[in-house]
Parts: C-alpha cells; sequence; structure tokens
C-alpha cells in the first residue's frame, strides 16, 4: 500500500495548472453573465426611458401644450405655451448632442447616452418651417437612437386654441328644465368653427330618447372640470375621476378619459338608465367589451347617436386606441358630415369637440345597455 505522503511536484503543478484553468473558464463565464445582465438591463433601461418620454409626451399633447420645435444646431427644444395671452414659449423637453441627454425644463434627465435625437410637428413627406424655425401640425414625431437601437414614434398634438365661448346645447326632455352647456370656438386641424346651436329634444330619436338624454346631462354636469368631480353647482369635490375608478390608489395625473365616462356610466346605471355598466381604465379594455359577444353592449362603425361612445386612435403611428369620448349629435356642415362630442381630458378638461365622420382617428362606437320603458 502506497503511502499517503502528500503530492509530488509534478502532482502539485499539474493540480495547480487545472484549477487555473477552471478558474480561467468560471471567470470568463461571470464576466460573460455580467456583461450580458449590464447589456440587458441597459436595453431595459433604455427601453423603459423611450416608454416614459413618450408617454410624458402624449400627456402634453392631450392637453394641447406643444406649440412647436426649434432646432439649435444638433440640439432641440421642444416648446409649449406660456401662462398668459402674451407669455412667450416655455421649453418642455431639451436634448443635448453635447451630453447626450434628454431634460425636462426643470433640468432632470430622463434619458441618457442619446447618440441622435430628431424631433418635428408634421407628417415626414411634407414638413414646413416658419421663419422662426416652428413647424405646426397634428402630429409629433420622435427620433431617438441609443445603445444602438432606434426609437420612433409619432403622437397626436391636440393644440386647439380656445377663442371664447359662444354657443349652447340644450338637453332637455319634453316639459323639463333646459341643461345648457357652452361649446368652444376651436381653432385647430378638426374644426375652424363654433359648434351649431341644436336643442336635442328636436332631433328624431328611438325609445331610448329619455335614457340618452338624461345620460348626456349627467356628463354636462361636469363640462369645464379639469379632472375632479363637479357638484351640481361647478365645484370641485376634491376627488378625481381616477382616484374614484382606482378607490384612491391613482395619482390625479392617470389619464382619465374613460375613468370619466364610466364614472357617468356607473351612475346611470344607479338611476336605471342603463342595465349592464362598463367600468374601464383601458381604452382598448373598452373597446373590448362592447365587442364581445358576451356584453349587453354592442359595438358599431357608423352612424353615431346621442350617447354612444365615440373611440379614438389619435396616435396614427400604432393600432393602439388612445382615446373615449360620448356622442352629442351629427349634424352636416358645408356639405361635411360631422359629430360633436363632449370628453374628459381632452386639453386637460371637460369640453365638446368636433370632427368630421370620415376621421380615420375615429375607430367606432360603443351602444350602452339603455334600458326602455
Amino acid at each position: 500500500m502506497k503511502k499517503n505522503a502528500g503530492f509530488t511536484l509534478i502532482e502539485l503543478v499539474v493540480t495547480i495548472a487545472i484549477a487555473a484553468v477552471m478558474m480561467t473558464a468560471v471567470s470568463t463565464v461571470i464576466l460573460l453573465g455580467m456583461n450580458n445582465n449590464r447589456v440587458i438591463n441597459q436595453t431595459i433601461t433604455t427601453q423603459n426611458d423611450s416608454r416614459v418620454i413618450t408617454e410624458l409626451l402624449q400627456t402634453l399633447t392631450s392637453r394641447g401644450t406643444i406649440t412647436g420645435v426649434v432646432k439649435l444646431g444638433n440640439n432641440y427644444v421642444i416648446q409649449g405655451a406660456g401662462e398668459g395671452d402674451d407669455a412667450e414659449p416655455v421649453p418642455l423637453l431639451t436634448y443635448s448632442a453635447a451630453d447626450r441627454a434628454l431634460k425636462s425644463s426643470d433640468g432632470r434627465t430622463f434619458m441618457e447616452n442619446v447618440q441622435s435625437f430628431d424631433a418635428y410637428l408634421g407628417d415626414k413627406n411634407d414638413v414646413s418651417v416658419d421663419e422662426d424655425g416652428m413647424k405646426h401640425s397634428s402630429l409629433l414625431t420622435l427620433v431617438i437612437e441609443a445603445d444602438g437601437k432606434t426609437y420612433e414614434r409619432s403622437i397626436y398634438c391636440r393644440t386647439q386654441e380656445f377663442v371664447g365661448k359662444t354657443t349652447s346645447i340644450t338637453l332637455s326632455n319634453e316639459g323639463d328644465i333646459p341643461v345648457e352647456i357652452e361649446s368652444e370656438t376651436i381653432t385647430s386641424v378638426d374644426k375652424t368653427e363654433p359648434l351649431p346651436n341644436v336643442n336635442l329634444n328636436d332631433l328624431s330619436w328611438d325609445e331610448t330618447k329619455t335614457q340618452r338624454i338624461e345620460f348626456l346631462k349627467l356628463l354636462a354636469t361636469q363640462y369645464g372640470s379639469t379632472g375632479k368631480i363637479q357638484y351640481g353647482d361647478g365645484t370641485d369635490t376634491g376627488v378625481s375621476f381616477a382616484a374614484w375608478y382606482s378607490n384612491g390608489a391613482w395619482s390625479d395625473d392617470t389619464p382619465w378619459c374613460a375613468c370619466f365616462v364610466s364614472w357617468a356610466a356607473y351612475f346611470a346605471g344607479q338611476v336605471d338608465l342603463i342595465g349592464e355598466v362598463p367600468e374601464f381604465a383601458s381604452v382598448p379594455v373598452g373597446i373590448d367589451y362592447f365587442k364581445s359577444s358576451t356584453s349587453a353592449g354592442t359595438w358599431k362603425e357608423s352612424n353615431p347617436d346621442p350617447g354612444d361612445y365615440i373611440f379614438f386612435n389619435f396616435n396614427q403611428s400604432d393600432s393602439v386606441p388612445d382615446h373615449v369620448g360620448v356622442v352629442l349629435f351629427t349634424y352636416t356642415e358645408n356639405g361635411e358630415n360631422r359629430v360633436a362630442t363632449i370628453e374628459g381630458n381632452t386639453s386637460g378638461y371637460v369640453g365638446m369637440r368636433s370632427y368630421p365622420l370620415s376621421s380615420t382617428s375615429i375607430v367606432g362606437y360603443g351602444v350602452l345597455d339603455w334600458k326602455t320603458p
């Protein structure tokens, strides 16, 4: 039997060599793993940053605050309207080529390691620039290159200017005291004239007339709200539509167009205007409800009636609907068929709008489960 007296010199050298090779292999695997994690995390961060920026800009554009894009060398400034009628435009988001960073007006960095950035208002194939370098249109397009990836997105830019409140819409049933809501003069790609004076009681209706008018009257009580539920006298309750929908879990900055119509539908159900109540905070979820064969609501592509939900996709670069309102009425003006709406979170408040019925931004209409006598 061989006596175990330890390693010979040759065995020791071989053992050390094998250990060294194994350590090198293990280190390589660890380093590769760390590098892959770094790349993955960096990519995820870049994608998240890009999503945050586009969501930020979508929020800004939905409020109608973006007024133009200015290019200064390789730097960009996305401008918004200042406070007051004569206020100068203010910077909302800037891109510094030297810093390779996107920053907000208060200096907060949204995204770093941006190799290139482009932003413009207008269609790619028809971009016009005025003498001040400003570009105006209905689309804001961003092209961001970071970490070897390119992110491009176009966002609908709703830059309406509210000149005055000139027209009233009368919502009433036979013998009721009329409820009037004023409509804005809208200067935008959608509408350049005030809405017509209309008494919904004079329109042709089916057996759901009373329920539909009462639903519109409920919506009208919130006209002018900036996101907070209003009492009948127009004062805020202090509770936002988003907080109401989420039982206080969501902040007041949460997009709330769908929360607004869900609030109205809930109370319409409480007073038996409708049977099944659709409640949703996501616009695509709302469309799925009306298209579902198991729901009491129905979906249609054309011929909207007062009280129908109207769904939009203002971001033409994707197929995801992003806004919802309620139809007030349809009408014809200068030979064009149009639809008037009341919407939440349109330029940041509950307002009235008008669109061509042929607008490609209109996805379709949802018909509520109206109760009939």
